[in-house]
């Protein structure tokens, strides 16, 4: 055996025969055989092994495995194989058939065939790829033939056409059509049916039908529809078959023509009898009925009652009294209403005859303002038709322009749509026809701006910042209280109005107007409405007083002072502006204060004055202001400074004169306040020689202070040092003494000593000495040990 590792002897023949017979194969079992020879000596080596070679009958017909042939189904695009064994000696040759057609190899079909196998492989199947395939093994032997069902599962093909629709009305038609000629391998379990409108092209679903029918209902009159079909399996939906040609939704005859339009030829209120002219056309069909709809002015159609065809005339019944109706007929056939009949002319249910009545309470007072509706619409009840009258005041109006009148068989309406105040008075509205008459009046108030204040506008009491405006009321208040005035002035140099204050009364005082201006002025007169136009003055107004205030007096010049008062005197004004000075005003200020302070009144005779109470030692100054009846003048340049000091003072010297001792090299420095008015004169000297400036020594004298400053003093600086001073008033004078010290060496015993007369007065030894030392000093001896 070929699958077995050991060699067995299964066979013995003569040494001089060279082809031998293996019996007890076992079919089907592959072998391979080898031969030895032998000779007396024993086997010799065993020759190469043949081919493997299987143990079969040598011719044998055909055979094919059928358990490899089992019926199958698929759905569409899936893939299905069958490998068949096929025996048969000499090795048979395999063919695959559907529908009597060879199968070939193709991009989706493969067929290989072996020896003893054939296999058919078909992938992304399609519904023609069902059927009965059939598979034939042929050889020298015989003929082997076996057979296998495939079934591909698809959608169904399109219903078959034509897409018939027979008896077509205005709202349905019934459709027809054929089973599909392939159910794609499953039944057809229902069809689906659509439309399309052809005026949008917008395909709808219709319904569902389990037979090649279906009745279509709800198509719209008048439309063109067409319709497609699907067939429908447990795999899906076919292609559709749609209709060749589209319909029209309309009955196989027309609907009537519209009838006559009705006339009312008698009424009542609640009834109205009515009569018509039948239609031009029938459509075809006998008229079966008239149906008679009202409607009230302005709401819906409704049906009012139903008469049979034959008749042209009928009864509204069941109408509510007062009320305003129309009419109309619709003829109905068999093809159903047709369209309907003009309206009727309006009918008020009511009685046919009576004298014109109404509510005389709805005429009431009103009050509108200007530019708003005057309106009155007043339900009424006579027949026939009465007339209305308006009139205001007892004068007709007329409609026309501005006044609307309209008269309905159930309403009067009066209305001007946009008043004025002088459509103020009565109005009176009469009714009448020929059973009788009907009035009533009632009173129309029309509020508006009022009229301009009444002229003229006087301007009076006219001063340099203020002026009065007196008017009238005015002629015609608007129907409303006036509430107040609204004063305006104009700046003519502005060109604008700008407020100027309200008023209650017919007076107002004008205020904060500015000096030689000039104005205009106006007033409006308010009331609930708004405000009148303005009443405006006839010409403009300079502000001014009467008389103008005078010039601003001369500068003050300064006569006289003393601690505490100065004496003034000032220029009278150029000009007292047309009326007397009737006094002037002295102002002072503070010297380094931004305020003048009024400190004296003088009599207008008198130019000059005294203003007491100064404080001694401040800076004044001072300025007049002149007084006339329109006012105070502008104030005067101001005068010069001047201090609140004694004018008139003998000189003396204030700081005390002390004896000075300083060391030499040393600053000598003196500084005397003193006073005295005028400002005296100042002389130095020492041991009765003047005493000069010079490199080393400065005098200054400044005010009321005089200064000695010498330095690096020297012993020649001692002496008897004289300050005088003196004015018109007196002199005064003092003397002190100043020691200037020589430094004592070092290398010796020396003694500085300076003889001095006795001293009556403070000495002092210091770095730095002044006249006006207070703490004494020792005079201090040194020695060198």
């Amino acid at each position: 055996s070929f699958c077995s590792p050991n060699w067995e002897k299964c066979a013995e023949v003569a040494g001089d025969v060279t082809t031998g017979k293996v019996p007890d194969l076992i079919g089907g079992n592959r072998y391979e055989f080898r031969v030895r020879a032998v000779n007396k000596a024993g086997p010799g080596e065993p020759s190469d092994a043949t081919k493997p070679h299987v143990a079969r009958p040598k011719n044998l017909a055909p055979r094919i495995d059928r358990n490899a042939l089992l019926d199958i189904k698929i759905r569409a695009g899936q893939n299905f194989e069958f490998d068949v064994p096929v025996i048969g000696e000499p090795a048979p040759s395999k063919e695959w058939n559907l529908k009597d057609n060879m199968v070939i190899n193709t991009d989706r079909i493969k067929i290989i065939n072996e020896d003893y196998n054939t296999k058919l492989r078909v992938i992304d199947t399609k519904r023609s790829d069902s059927g009965k395939y059939v598979l034939t093994a042929k050889n020298i032997n015989g003929v082997d033939t076996a057979t296998v069902n495939v079934t591909v599962l698809d959608i169904p093909q399109p219903p078959e056409g034509p897409l018939k629709p027979e008896n077509v009305a205005k709202s349905s038609c019934s459709l027809y059509w054929r089973p599909p000629k392939d159910d794609g391998g499953s039944e057809i379990t229902h069809y689906i049916v659509e439309k399309v409108d052809t005026e949008n092209m917008r395909w709808v679903p219709v319904g569902e039908s389990s037979s090649p029918s279906l009745r279509v209902e709800h198509l719209i009159e008048g439309h063109d529809y067409n319709f497609r079909v699907r067939a429908v399996n447990k795999q899906g939906e076919s292609l559709p078959l749609t209709g060749q040609t589209a319909i029209t939704a309309k009955d196989p005859f027309n609907k009537p023509d519209k009838p006559g339009t009705p006339e009312a030829v008698d009424w009542d209120k609640d009834h109205v009898d009515l009569e018509w002219t039948p239609p031009k056309k029938d459509g075809g069909s006998p008229i079966t009925s008239y149906i008679i709809e009202k409607r009230t002015r302005f709401g819906p159609w409704e049906k009012a009652a139903e008469v049979p065809g034959s008749q042209t005339k009928g009864t509204a019944p069941n109408l509510t009294e007062g009320e305003e109706y129309e009419f109309r007929v619709i003829a109905v056939n068999k093809g159903g209403p047709g369209e309907p009949s003009e309206a009727s002319k309006s009918v008020v249910a009511k009685p046919r005859f009576q004298a014109p009545t109404f509510d005389k309470t709805l005429l009431q007072d009103l009050i509108v303002r200007a530019g708003q509706k005057i309106n009155y619409t007043i339900p009424i009840e006579a027949s026939p038709r009465p007339k209305a009258k308006w009139t205001v005041n007892g004068s007709p109006i007329e409609p026309g322009v501005r006044a609307d009148i309209q008269t309905f068989n159930n309403q009067t309406v009066f209305e001007i749509l946009f008043s004025v105040r002088s459509d103020t008075g009565r109005y009176t509205l009469t009714l009448e026809n020929k059973f009788g008459q009907c009035s009533a009046s009632a009173n129309v108030t029309v509020l508006d701006r009022p009229l301009p204040p009444g002229g003229p506008l006087i301007v009076s009491n006219v001063t340099k910042e203020s002026a009065r405006l007196t008017w009238k009321t005015p002629l015609d208040d608007g129907g409303s209280p006036i509430l107040h005035y609204i004063i305006e002035k104009m700046d003519i140099s502005r060109g604008t109005w700008s407020d100027a204050g309200m008023a209650s009364s017919l007076t107002h005082e004008v205020v904060r107007l500015v000096h030689r201006k000039e104005y205009l002025f106006r007033v409006k007169a308010v009331n609930s409405i708004g405000e009148s136009d303005a009443l405006e003055v006839d010409k403009s107004v300079i502000v001014k007083n009467e008389f103008d205030e005078p010039d601003s007096p001369g500068k003050p010049l300064i006569m006289d002072w003393d601690k505490d008062h100065v004496d003034l005197e000032w220029p009278i004004p150029k000009s007292d502006g047309g009326s007397p000075i009737t006094g002037y005003i002295v102002q002072k200020k503070e010297k380094g204060s931004p305020y003048w302070v009024n400190a004296l009144h003088v009599p207008a005779l008198q130019n000059s004055g005294t203003v007491l109470d100064l404080t001694e030692g401040q800076d004044y100054e001072f300025r007049v202001i002149a007084v006339n009846s329109a006012g105070q003048s502008e104030p005067s340049e101001p005068s010069d400074v001047v201090t609140a000091k004694a004018r008139y003072l003998a000189p003396k010297i204030k700081s005390p004169l002390n004896d000075i001792r300083i060391k030499a090299g040393q600053i000598f420095h003196v500084d005397i306040d003193y006073i005295g008015e005028p400002l005296p004169d100042v002389t130095w000297s020492v041991d009765t020689n003047p005493l000069k400036t010079d490199s080393r020594t400065t005098i200054t004298s400044i005010g009321y202070h005089t200064i000695v400053h010498t330095v690096n003093a020297k012993r020649t600086d001692s002496g008897l040092y004289h300050l005088m001073i003196k004015n018109s008033s007196g002199l005064d004078e003092g003397s002190f003494q100043v020691g200037v010290n020589l430094l004592i060496s070092s290398s010796f015993l020396n003694i500085a000593c300076t003889v001095l007369p006795p001293l009556n007065k403070v000495e002092a030894i210091s770095d730095e000495a002044t006249a006006n030392a207070t703490h004494p000093a020792n005079l201090s001896l040194a020695k060198n040990k």
